[in-house]
Protein backbone atom coordinates (compact mmCIF):
# COMPACT_ATOMS: atom_id res chain seq x y z
CA UNK A 1 0.00 0.00 0.00
CA UNK A 2 1.63 3.23 -1.36
CA UNK A 3 2.37 5.68 1.73
CA UNK A 4 0.67 8.89 0.39
CA UNK A 5 -3.05 8.97 0.94
CA UNK A 6 -5.51 6.29 1.20
CA UNK A 7 -8.80 5.58 2.74
CA UNK A 8 -10.13 2.89 5.06
CA UNK A 9 -13.56 1.80 5.10
CA UNK A 10 -14.89 -0.73 7.52
CA UNK A 11 -18.85 -1.38 7.77
CA UNK A 12 -21.26 -4.33 8.75
CA UNK A 13 -20.92 -6.67 5.58
CA UNK A 14 -24.10 -6.47 3.49
CA UNK A 15 -24.40 -10.32 2.09
CA UNK A 16 -26.74 -11.29 0.20
CA UNK A 17 -28.95 -8.81 -2.20
CA UNK A 18 -26.93 -7.49 -4.93
CA UNK A 19 -29.11 -4.82 -6.43
CA UNK A 20 -27.40 -3.28 -9.75
CA UNK A 21 -28.91 -0.07 -9.12
CA UNK A 22 -27.50 3.81 -9.67
CA UNK A 23 -24.21 3.14 -6.58
CA UNK A 24 -22.75 5.81 -4.29
CA UNK A 25 -20.42 7.27 -6.22
CA UNK A 26 -17.25 7.68 -3.81
CA UNK A 27 -14.72 5.35 -1.92
CA UNK A 28 -17.41 4.18 -0.24
CA UNK A 29 -19.16 1.64 -1.77
CA UNK A 30 -17.10 -1.15 -0.56
CA UNK A 31 -19.24 -0.57 2.53
CA UNK A 32 -22.48 -0.32 0.59
CA UNK A 33 -24.98 -3.37 -0.20
CA UNK A 34 -25.05 -1.93 -3.91
CA UNK A 35 -21.24 -2.02 -4.03
CA UNK A 36 -20.59 -2.47 -8.01
CA UNK A 37 -19.07 -5.12 -9.05
CA UNK A 38 -15.28 -4.57 -10.91
CA UNK A 39 -14.61 -4.67 -14.56
CA UNK A 40 -12.37 -8.02 -14.87
CA UNK A 41 -10.01 -7.87 -17.95
CA UNK A 42 -11.32 -8.75 -21.59
CA UNK A 43 -12.02 -11.36 -23.55
CA UNK A 44 -9.68 -12.60 -25.84
CA UNK A 45 -9.74 -10.34 -29.39
CA UNK A 46 -11.05 -12.30 -32.34
CA UNK A 47 -8.73 -11.64 -35.73
CA UNK A 48 -10.65 -9.41 -36.92
CA UNK A 49 -10.32 -5.98 -35.94
CA UNK A 50 -12.31 -2.53 -37.38
CA UNK A 51 -12.87 1.15 -36.78
CA UNK A 52 -14.60 0.44 -33.89
CA UNK A 53 -12.04 -1.60 -32.01
CA UNK A 54 -9.79 1.51 -32.34
CA UNK A 55 -11.64 3.94 -31.58
CA UNK A 56 -12.28 2.45 -28.21
CA UNK A 57 -8.78 1.93 -28.07
CA UNK A 58 -8.50 5.60 -28.55
CA UNK A 59 -10.92 6.77 -26.29
CA UNK A 60 -10.18 4.14 -23.30
CA UNK A 61 -5.92 4.24 -23.42
CA UNK A 62 -5.97 7.44 -21.17
CA UNK A 63 -8.44 5.80 -18.45
CA UNK A 64 -5.86 2.89 -18.68
CA UNK A 65 -9.32 0.72 -19.70
CA UNK A 66 -8.11 -2.69 -21.40
CA UNK A 67 -9.73 -2.50 -25.43
CA UNK A 68 -12.75 -5.12 -25.20
CA UNK A 69 -13.04 -7.28 -28.23
CA UNK A 70 -15.04 -6.23 -31.59
CA UNK A 71 -18.75 -6.86 -30.92
CA UNK A 72 -21.55 -4.79 -30.81
CA UNK A 73 -23.76 -3.64 -27.98
CA UNK A 74 -26.78 -5.86 -27.30
CA UNK A 75 -30.49 -4.52 -29.23
CA UNK A 76 -31.75 -1.99 -26.82
CA UNK A 77 -29.33 -1.54 -23.96
CA UNK A 78 -27.67 1.65 -25.66
CA UNK A 79 -30.87 3.19 -25.99
CA UNK A 80 -32.07 2.31 -22.72
CA UNK A 81 -28.97 3.70 -20.64
CA UNK A 82 -29.54 6.90 -22.30
CA UNK A 83 -32.89 7.38 -21.75
CA UNK A 84 -32.37 6.57 -18.34
CA UNK A 85 -30.02 9.54 -18.41
CA UNK A 86 -32.50 11.90 -19.88
CA UNK A 87 -35.15 11.34 -17.52
CA UNK A 88 -32.52 12.04 -15.11
CA UNK A 89 -32.08 15.43 -17.00
CA UNK A 90 -35.87 15.88 -17.08
CA UNK A 91 -35.59 15.77 -13.09
CA UNK A 92 -37.46 12.37 -12.60
CA UNK A 93 -35.98 8.50 -13.15
CA UNK A 94 -38.22 7.19 -15.50
CA UNK A 95 -39.10 3.95 -13.47
CA UNK A 96 -41.29 2.40 -16.00
CA UNK A 97 -37.91 1.68 -18.01
CA UNK A 98 -36.48 -0.65 -14.96
CA UNK A 99 -37.89 -3.80 -14.02
CA UNK A 100 -40.41 -3.66 -10.99
CA UNK A 101 -37.45 -5.63 -8.90
CA UNK A 102 -35.13 -2.95 -10.22
CA UNK A 103 -37.62 0.05 -9.43
CA UNK A 104 -38.07 -1.00 -5.80
CA UNK A 105 -34.52 -1.08 -5.28
CA UNK A 106 -33.81 2.07 -7.06
CA UNK A 107 -36.96 3.72 -4.72
CA UNK A 108 -35.50 2.55 -1.71
CA UNK A 109 -32.03 3.37 -2.08
CA UNK A 110 -30.90 5.75 -4.62
CA UNK A 111 -31.89 8.95 -2.88
CA UNK A 112 -30.27 12.85 -3.02
CA UNK A 113 -28.91 14.50 -6.55
CA UNK A 114 -28.90 12.36 -9.73
CA UNK A 115 -25.72 11.29 -11.98
CA UNK A 116 -26.49 14.51 -13.73
CA UNK A 117 -27.42 16.92 -11.35
CA UNK A 118 -23.81 16.08 -9.92
CA UNK A 119 -22.05 15.99 -12.88
CA UNK A 120 -23.60 17.49 -15.61
CA UNK A 121 -25.95 16.70 -18.89
CA UNK A 122 -24.85 13.51 -20.68
CA UNK A 123 -21.78 14.25 -23.60
CA UNK A 124 -21.65 10.91 -25.03
CA UNK A 125 -21.95 7.12 -24.73
CA UNK A 126 -19.02 5.00 -26.23
CA UNK A 127 -19.73 0.85 -26.28
CA UNK A 128 -16.58 -0.82 -24.86
CA UNK A 129 -17.73 -4.61 -24.97
CA UNK A 130 -19.56 -7.24 -22.76
CA UNK A 131 -19.09 -9.72 -20.21
CA UNK A 132 -20.85 -12.79 -19.30
CA UNK A 133 -23.00 -12.28 -15.88
CA UNK A 134 -22.04 -14.99 -13.25
CA UNK A 135 -25.19 -16.80 -11.33
CA UNK A 136 -28.68 -17.85 -11.63
CA UNK A 137 -28.99 -14.91 -14.17
CA UNK A 138 -27.17 -16.19 -17.26
CA UNK A 139 -27.23 -12.96 -19.40
CA UNK A 140 -24.44 -10.45 -21.10
CA UNK A 141 -23.95 -7.33 -19.56
CA UNK A 142 -23.14 -4.60 -22.27
CA UNK A 143 -20.59 -1.70 -20.79
CA UNK A 144 -20.26 1.51 -21.96
CA UNK A 145 -18.28 4.35 -20.96
CA UNK A 146 -20.48 7.37 -20.14
CA UNK A 147 -19.22 11.10 -20.33
CA UNK A 148 -20.84 13.70 -18.39
CA UNK A 149 -19.89 17.59 -18.42
CA UNK A 150 -17.58 16.99 -15.33
CA UNK A 151 -17.04 12.90 -15.24
CA UNK A 152 -16.62 10.29 -16.81
CA UNK A 153 -18.26 6.94 -15.68
CA UNK A 154 -17.75 3.33 -16.78
CA UNK A 155 -21.58 1.40 -16.82
CA UNK A 156 -23.01 -1.79 -17.56
CA UNK A 157 -26.64 -2.67 -18.41
CA UNK A 158 -28.75 -5.61 -18.89
CA UNK A 159 -32.08 -5.72 -20.44
CA UNK A 160 -34.87 -8.47 -19.82
CA UNK A 161 -36.69 -10.26 -22.14
CA UNK A 162 -39.29 -7.59 -22.40
CA UNK A 163 -36.71 -4.86 -22.73
CA UNK A 164 -36.27 -3.26 -19.53
CA UNK A 165 -33.55 -2.41 -17.58
CA UNK A 166 -32.90 -5.59 -15.07
CA UNK A 167 -29.43 -4.79 -13.99
CA UNK A 168 -27.73 -1.30 -14.01
CA UNK A 169 -24.54 0.01 -12.35
CA UNK A 170 -21.94 3.54 -12.40
CA UNK A 171 -18.86 3.84 -11.35
CA UNK A 172 -16.09 6.94 -11.84
CA UNK A 173 -12.86 5.82 -13.76
CA UNK A 174 -11.50 9.05 -13.65
CA UNK A 175 -11.32 12.99 -12.06
CA UNK A 176 -10.33 14.95 -15.18
CA UNK A 177 -7.71 17.55 -13.33
CA UNK A 178 -9.33 20.60 -13.82
CA UNK A 179 -12.15 19.20 -11.94
CA UNK A 180 -10.55 17.49 -9.09
CA UNK A 181 -11.27 18.82 -5.34
CA UNK A 182 -8.91 20.36 -3.38
CA UNK A 183 -7.88 18.59 -0.12
CA UNK A 184 -10.12 20.83 1.85
CA UNK A 185 -13.04 20.07 -0.49
CA UNK A 186 -12.70 16.70 -0.85
CA UNK A 187 -12.74 16.16 3.19
CA UNK A 188 -16.04 18.65 2.59
CA UNK A 189 -17.66 16.64 -0.13
CA UNK A 190 -17.17 13.70 1.67
CA UNK A 191 -18.77 14.59 4.99
CA UNK A 192 -21.50 16.16 3.20
CA UNK A 193 -21.77 12.53 1.27
CA UNK A 194 -21.82 10.48 4.58
CA UNK A 195 -24.33 12.50 5.88
CA UNK A 196 -26.22 12.18 2.99
CA UNK A 197 -25.96 8.59 2.87
CA UNK A 198 -26.62 7.88 6.39
CA UNK A 199 -30.09 9.90 6.17
CA UNK A 200 -31.38 8.04 3.87
CA UNK A 201 -30.50 4.39 5.24
CA UNK A 202 -27.29 4.20 2.67
CA UNK A 203 -24.82 3.71 4.67
CA UNK A 204 -24.00 2.22 8.07
CA UNK A 205 -20.17 2.54 9.25
CA UNK A 206 -16.63 4.22 9.80
CA UNK A 207 -14.27 5.96 7.72
CA UNK A 208 -10.55 7.38 7.85
CA UNK A 209 -9.15 9.40 5.61
CA UNK A 210 -5.21 9.54 5.47
CA UNK A 211 -2.66 11.85 4.14
CA UNK A 212 0.99 10.62 5.11
CA UNK A 213 0.82 10.88 8.75
CA UNK A 214 -2.14 13.41 8.82
CA UNK A 215 -5.86 12.18 9.56
CA UNK A 216 -8.21 14.54 7.40
CA UNK A 217 -11.24 12.84 8.39
CA UNK A 218 -11.79 9.86 11.16
CA UNK A 219 -15.90 9.73 11.35
CA UNK A 220 -19.16 7.31 11.97
CA UNK A 221 -22.37 7.48 10.90
CA UNK A 222 -25.46 5.48 11.34
CA UNK A 223 -25.78 2.24 13.78
CA UNK A 224 -23.87 -0.14 14.80
CA UNK A 225 -27.00 -2.27 16.11
CA UNK A 226 -30.65 -1.53 14.71
CA UNK A 227 -32.66 -2.96 17.54
CA UNK A 228 -30.68 -1.59 20.37
CA UNK A 229 -30.51 1.59 18.80
CA UNK A 230 -26.32 1.76 19.58
CA UNK A 231 -24.85 4.06 17.62
CA UNK A 232 -21.35 3.49 15.47
CA UNK A 233 -18.42 4.53 16.48
CA UNK A 234 -15.14 5.08 14.64
CA UNK A 235 -13.70 2.21 17.12
CA UNK A 236 -16.76 -0.24 16.25
CA UNK A 237 -15.71 -3.89 15.37
CA UNK A 238 -16.77 -4.09 11.85
CA UNK A 239 -16.86 -7.45 9.71
CA UNK A 240 -13.82 -6.58 7.20
CA UNK A 241 -14.49 -9.81 4.57
CA UNK A 242 -11.67 -10.78 2.54
CA UNK A 243 -9.46 -8.42 3.98
CA UNK A 244 -8.53 -11.12 6.18
CA UNK A 245 -6.34 -12.81 3.45
CA UNK A 246 -4.08 -9.69 3.78
CA UNK A 247 -3.33 -11.01 6.87
CA UNK A 248 -2.92 -15.10 6.02
CA UNK A 249 -0.71 -13.55 3.15
CA UNK A 250 1.54 -11.86 5.40
CA UNK A 251 1.68 -14.92 8.09
CA UNK A 252 2.65 -17.43 5.16
CA UNK A 253 5.66 -15.09 4.21
CA UNK A 254 6.61 -14.99 8.00
CA UNK A 255 7.14 -18.55 7.96
CA UNK A 256 9.03 -18.46 4.65
CA UNK A 257 10.96 -16.32 6.59
CA UNK A 258 11.74 -18.44 9.47
CA UNK A 259 12.32 -21.21 7.40
CA UNK A 260 8.94 -22.92 8.53
CA UNK A 261 8.06 -23.35 4.60
CA UNK A 262 8.72 -22.05 0.70
CA UNK A 263 6.86 -20.88 -1.51
CA UNK A 264 7.81 -23.47 -4.06
CA UNK A 265 6.16 -26.09 -1.45
CA UNK A 266 3.45 -28.10 -2.83
CA UNK A 267 0.56 -28.68 -0.52
CA UNK A 268 1.25 -32.29 0.05
CA UNK A 269 4.26 -31.10 2.00
CA UNK A 270 2.28 -29.68 4.92
CA UNK A 271 -1.00 -31.75 4.19
CA UNK A 272 -0.06 -34.93 3.76
CA UNK A 273 -3.35 -36.22 4.72
CA UNK A 274 -5.18 -34.36 2.08
CA UNK A 275 -8.34 -35.73 0.33
CA UNK A 276 -7.19 -35.73 -3.21
CA UNK A 277 -3.22 -36.44 -3.14
CA UNK A 278 -3.28 -35.80 -6.88
CA UNK A 279 -4.26 -31.90 -6.57
CA UNK A 280 -2.15 -31.43 -3.43
CA UNK A 281 1.16 -33.05 -5.29
CA UNK A 282 0.98 -30.90 -7.99
CA UNK A 283 -0.57 -27.08 -6.12
CA UNK A 284 2.12 -24.86 -4.73
CA UNK A 285 1.43 -22.59 -2.30
CA UNK A 286 2.64 -19.79 -4.10
CA UNK A 287 -0.44 -20.61 -6.65
CA UNK A 288 -2.65 -20.67 -3.17
CA UNK A 289 -1.29 -16.73 -2.58
CA UNK A 290 -1.91 -15.84 -6.41
CA UNK A 291 -5.67 -17.58 -7.04
CA UNK A 292 -4.10 -19.57 -9.69
CA UNK A 293 -4.40 -23.09 -8.52
CA UNK A 294 -7.46 -24.04 -9.80
CA UNK A 295 -8.91 -25.51 -6.15
CA UNK A 296 -12.15 -24.24 -6.66
CA UNK A 297 -14.44 -22.32 -4.32
CA UNK A 298 -16.57 -22.58 -1.53
CA UNK A 299 -20.40 -21.40 -1.90
CA UNK A 300 -23.76 -22.89 -3.47
CA UNK A 301 -25.78 -25.88 -1.72
CA UNK A 302 -23.44 -27.87 -0.35
CA UNK A 303 -22.15 -24.89 1.67
CA UNK A 304 -25.20 -23.62 2.59
CA UNK A 305 -26.53 -27.37 3.67
CA UNK A 306 -23.25 -27.76 6.44
CA UNK A 307 -22.88 -24.19 7.19
CA UNK A 308 -22.61 -25.04 11.03
CA UNK A 309 -20.62 -27.43 10.80
CA UNK A 310 -17.28 -25.37 9.33
CA UNK A 311 -16.10 -24.49 12.65
CA UNK A 312 -12.67 -24.95 11.64
CA UNK A 313 -10.31 -25.01 8.43
CA UNK A 314 -9.93 -28.50 8.55
CA UNK A 315 -13.63 -29.05 8.19
CA UNK A 316 -13.96 -27.50 5.24
CA UNK A 317 -11.28 -29.39 3.93
CA UNK A 318 -13.46 -32.36 5.43
CA UNK A 319 -15.88 -31.14 2.85
CA UNK A 320 -14.61 -29.73 0.02
CA UNK A 321 -10.85 -31.46 -0.26
CA UNK A 322 -11.91 -34.61 -2.73
CA UNK A 323 -13.42 -32.34 -5.74
CA UNK A 324 -10.45 -32.34 -8.66
CA UNK A 325 -8.64 -29.03 -9.71
CA UNK A 326 -10.92 -27.39 -12.22
CA UNK A 327 -7.74 -26.23 -13.88
CA UNK A 328 -4.11 -27.28 -13.64
CA UNK A 329 -2.21 -25.42 -11.24
CA UNK A 330 -0.58 -22.43 -12.62
CA UNK A 331 -3.02 -22.65 -16.03
CA UNK A 332 -5.32 -20.19 -14.95
CA UNK A 333 -6.62 -17.37 -12.48
CA UNK A 334 -9.64 -18.21 -10.25
CA UNK A 335 -10.56 -16.03 -6.98
CA UNK A 336 -10.66 -19.16 -4.60
CA UNK A 337 -11.62 -18.59 -0.98
CA UNK A 338 -10.67 -22.27 -0.68
CA UNK A 339 -7.43 -21.62 -1.30
CA UNK A 340 -7.17 -19.37 1.41
CA UNK A 341 -8.28 -21.99 3.64
CA UNK A 342 -6.24 -24.10 2.73
CA UNK A 343 -3.34 -21.79 3.28
CA UNK A 344 -4.72 -21.25 6.67
CA UNK A 345 -4.58 -25.12 7.31
CA UNK A 346 -0.75 -25.11 6.20
CA UNK A 347 -0.29 -22.04 8.47
CA UNK A 348 -1.77 -24.23 11.50
CA UNK A 349 1.00 -27.34 10.64
CA UNK A 350 4.10 -25.24 9.49
CA UNK A 351 3.73 -23.30 13.19
CA UNK A 352 2.20 -25.54 15.24
CA UNK A 353 -0.47 -23.17 16.35
CA UNK A 354 -4.27 -22.32 15.44
CA UNK A 355 -4.25 -19.51 12.66
CA UNK A 356 -6.26 -17.46 15.01
CA UNK A 357 -3.65 -17.68 17.62
CA UNK A 358 -0.93 -17.50 15.33
CA UNK A 359 -2.30 -14.36 13.68
CA UNK A 360 -2.71 -12.41 17.14
CA UNK A 361 0.76 -12.86 18.67
CA UNK A 362 2.85 -12.80 15.64
CA UNK A 363 0.12 -9.67 13.39
CA UNK A 364 -2.32 -8.07 15.27
CA UNK A 365 -0.15 -7.47 18.76
CA UNK A 366 3.05 -6.32 17.15
CA UNK A 367 0.89 -3.92 14.67
CA UNK A 368 -1.26 -2.74 18.52
CA UNK A 369 -4.33 -4.00 16.62
CA UNK A 370 -6.23 -4.64 19.74
CA UNK A 371 -9.72 -4.34 18.09
CA UNK A 372 -9.20 -7.03 15.29
CA UNK A 373 -10.33 -10.96 15.46
CA UNK A 374 -12.39 -13.67 14.07
CA UNK A 375 -14.55 -14.80 17.54
CA UNK A 376 -17.00 -17.03 16.47
CA UNK A 377 -20.17 -15.39 15.51
CA UNK A 378 -22.11 -16.92 18.65
CA UNK A 379 -19.96 -15.62 21.37
CA UNK A 380 -20.43 -12.06 22.47
CA UNK A 381 -17.93 -9.68 21.29
CA UNK A 382 -17.51 -6.16 22.98
CA UNK A 383 -18.38 -3.40 20.30
CA UNK A 384 -18.64 -5.82 17.21
CA UNK A 385 -21.66 -4.49 14.78
CA UNK A 386 -24.44 -6.47 13.50
CA UNK A 387 -24.27 -6.98 9.77
CA UNK A 388 -27.42 -6.38 7.61
CA UNK A 389 -28.72 -7.16 4.31
CA UNK A 390 -31.35 -5.91 1.95
CA UNK A 391 -34.84 -7.55 1.86
CA UNK A 392 -38.44 -6.34 0.45
CA UNK A 393 -38.91 -5.33 4.30
CA UNK A 394 -35.73 -3.18 4.57
CA UNK A 395 -32.31 -4.36 6.29
CA UNK A 396 -32.48 -7.64 7.87
CA UNK A 397 -29.84 -9.41 9.90
CA UNK A 398 -27.11 -11.24 7.63
CA UNK A 399 -26.48 -13.71 10.26
CA UNK A 400 -27.92 -17.05 8.61
CA UNK A 401 -25.39 -15.78 5.72
CA UNK A 402 -21.82 -15.80 7.66
CA UNK A 403 -19.82 -18.35 8.33
CA UNK A 404 -19.56 -19.58 12.35
CA UNK A 405 -16.38 -17.94 12.40
CA UNK A 406 -14.04 -16.50 10.90
CA UNK A 407 -11.34 -18.13 8.61
CA UNK A 408 -7.89 -17.75 6.72
CA UNK A 409 -10.31 -16.39 3.72
CA UNK A 410 -12.28 -14.19 5.47
CA UNK A 411 -15.12 -13.24 8.14
CA UNK A 412 -13.23 -11.10 10.48
CA UNK A 413 -13.50 -7.98 12.08
CA UNK A 414 -11.69 -4.52 12.90
CA UNK A 415 -11.84 -0.97 12.77
CA UNK A 416 -10.79 1.29 10.47
CA UNK A 417 -7.60 2.43 13.15
CA UNK A 418 -6.69 -1.11 13.04
CA UNK A 419 -6.19 -1.27 9.68
CA UNK A 420 -4.08 1.85 9.52
CA UNK A 421 -2.05 0.64 12.10
CA UNK A 422 -1.73 -2.62 9.88
CA UNK A 423 -0.52 -0.44 7.26
CA UNK A 424 1.97 1.40 9.30
CA UNK A 425 3.55 -1.60 10.42
CA UNK A 426 3.99 -2.97 7.15
CA UNK A 427 5.00 0.52 5.93
CA UNK A 428 7.89 0.04 8.87
CA UNK A 429 8.88 -3.30 8.26
CA UNK A 430 7.71 -4.46 11.42
CA UNK A 431 5.85 -7.68 10.43
CA UNK A 432 7.98 -8.58 7.12
CA UNK A 433 11.46 -7.89 6.07
CA UNK A 434 12.05 -5.40 2.61
CA UNK A 435 12.22 -8.06 0.60
CA UNK A 436 8.80 -9.94 1.50
CA UNK A 437 6.83 -6.54 2.01
CA UNK A 438 7.59 -6.22 -1.50
CA UNK A 439 6.40 -9.58 -2.71
CA UNK A 440 3.04 -8.80 -0.60
CA UNK A 441 2.29 -5.90 -2.39
CA UNK A 442 3.20 -6.98 -5.62
CA UNK A 443 1.69 -10.41 -6.19
CA UNK A 444 3.48 -10.79 -9.02
CA UNK A 445 6.47 -11.36 -7.53
CA UNK A 446 5.21 -14.03 -5.70
CA UNK A 447 4.16 -16.16 -8.86
CA UNK A 448 7.22 -15.23 -11.08
CA UNK A 449 10.43 -15.14 -8.47
CA UNK A 450 10.33 -18.51 -7.11
CA UNK A 451 13.88 -18.69 -5.53
CA UNK A 452 14.14 -15.04 -4.16
CA UNK A 453 11.27 -15.79 -1.72
CA UNK A 454 12.22 -19.35 -1.16
CA UNK A 455 14.39 -18.54 1.62
CA UNK A 456 14.97 -14.83 2.38
CA UNK A 457 17.43 -13.75 4.70
CA UNK A 458 15.61 -12.21 7.42
CA UNK A 459 13.49 -14.15 9.74
CA UNK A 460 10.52 -13.52 12.30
Amino acid sequence: MKSGSGLLSACPRYASVQVWAVPALLALHACSPRSPLPLPPGPPRPERAGPALVVIEERTEHLGLAPWEQQLPQPGTEGALRSHLESQALGATDFQQLTPELARAVRSQTKGRSLVDRFGPLRSITFRGSRPLRGPRAALLDQFLVELERQRLASEIALDSSGKIALLQFRIVDVPPEHAPSEAELVTQLRTRLDLEADTDGFAGSVLLVRGDEVLLDEARGLADRERRAPMRTDTRLRIGSMNKMFTAVAVLQLAEAGRLQLADVLSQHLPDYPNQELARNVRLRHLLTHTGGTGDISGSELRAHRAELTSHQAYIDLFGARAATFPPGGGVEYSNYGFVLLGRVIERASGQSYHDYVHEHIFAPAGMSRTGSRPEAEAVEGRAIGYRWSPQGPVSNADTLPPQGTAAGGGYSTTGDLLRFVRALQQRRLLSEQSTRALQVDAAIARDDEAHERPESSV
